[in-house]
């Protein structure tokens, strides 16, 4: 009898802790470009590992390859200090943010999460989220659960030298803000949009330097997002 009175209750104590596990959640990127981590609303990110480097030689294919052994030491860190506790995440894969653990290596970026319940509202006056996007590729905007994108800014150009680090930079001192209108009629109410970073669609503020897209947007309810992007197409601003 109490052996039985002792099995049950290690049976209630062990489900009761499966239903505390969260799933965790994968996330990926090559060199250059962004990871997105996302969460539900009323739920916040927690870092659970983070590696940048290479493992294997079948994610993010390249000829530039020289092991497949390599990890920044800070990753998990620094992927941890932009992320744990906030709903929404982009963090560039680059050497420029963990340095270089394996020279002469095309690299990626991996992480793995999990989606915690809030313990407490969340904190007002949110900064807004910001995606870069490097010349010639496409970045995600993506927001969670029953939330909106609301397009802030966009720019295309370059104002410093370690977003989306290259050789051909000949200025610091270029952007236009011709993306702004094009990315909102495009992304504005949506709950996921790709955007392209590309002189066909903007221009080129700055001949011969290497660029990138910006923009900088929040999640927020469906019907403001709506009707800002109503008030867009008619030519009113935010106020």
């Amino acid at each position: 009898m109490v052996l039985s009175v002792i099995v049950y209750c290690l049976m209630v104590f062990a489900i009761a802790n499966c239903k505390k596990i969260q799933p965790q959640s994968v996330k990926m990127a090559c060199e250059n470009s962004i990871v997105n981590l996302a969460c539900p609303d009323k739920t916040s990110i927690r870092v659970v590992t983070a590696s940048y480097g290479r493992d294997d030689y079948i994610t993010c294919p390249h000829l530039h390859i020289r092991t497949d052994d390599c990890s920044a030491a800070n990753s998990l860190t620094i992927v941890q200090s932009q992320c744990d506790g906030r709903q929404l995440c982009n963090v560039r894969a680059s050497n420029s943010l963990f340095g270089d653990p394996c020279v002469n290596t095309y690299k990626y970026l991996k992480v793995k999460y999990i989606c915690e319940k809030n313990k407490g509202p969340s904190p007002p006056n949110k900064p807004s989220s910001q995606l870069n996007v490097c010349e010639g590729q496409r970045g995600n905007i993506q927001c969670p659960g029953n939330k909106y994108i609301k397009i802030n800014g966009a720019t295309y150009g370059r104002t410093d030298r370690t977003t989306c680090p290259d050789p051909r930079i000949k200025t610091t001192e270029c952007s236009t803000d011709k993306p702004l209108s094009m990315i909102r009629d495009q992304c504005q109410g949506q709950q996921e949009c790709t955007v392209t970073s590309s002189n066909k669609l903007y221009g080129d503020p700055c001949v011969n330097t290497y660029k990138y897209l910006t923009v900088n947007f929040d999640c927020t309810g469906k019907g403001n997002a709506n009707k800002e992007k109503g008030n867009w197409k008619k030519g009113k601003k935010d106020d």
